[in-house]
């Protein structure tokens, strides 16, 4: 009988061993996963797309800016706003080209070559963001 109670014993204290040993890696588990949620990346400030743009329009009054996006209220994603708030003092017209400088901003870069070409303004800059300056009379 004492050959049996040890037996039992030597097994409980196996489990109860291998028990805590998985209790703590999923402690670790959890520990992981929420240092990974709380690692936050960087906020964007508004217009940050266009901030390059600010220092090749130096010194300019007004700015055309045109785009290929939906434009009404409920569809606006905001980027004509932007603009403008990073860009200020200088005024934005959108939907105008007739000004020297203008903002080309399309759903993807090819277009946006093309709407320059359309309104007779070459390319001079290109963001990272896809946000082309294009200039008449160049």
């Amino acid at each position: 009988m004492a050959i049996k109670a040890n037996s039992a014993v030597k097994i409980i204290s196996i489990s109860l061993v291998f028990f805590l040993i998985l209790v703590q890696l999923i402690y670790l588990l959890n520990l992981f996963v929420i240092f990974e949620k709380g690692k936050t990346s960087p906020v964007q400030e508004p217009g940050y797309e266009f901030t390059e743009l600010k220092l090749k329009l130096k010194d300019t009054g007004r700015v055309g800016f045109i785009t290929d996006k939906d434009m009404s209220p409920e569809g606006n994603d905001g980027k004509f706003l932007e603009a403008q708030y990073i860009l200020a003092p200088m005024v934005l017209e959108l939907g105008n080209s007739a000004n020297r400088f203008t903002i080309v901003d399309s759903s993807n870069l090819t277009r946006g070559l093309a709407m320059a070409e359309n309104i007779g303004a070459v390319p001079v800059h290109v963001t990272p963001y896809g946000k082309i300056l294009a200039e008449k009379g160049h």
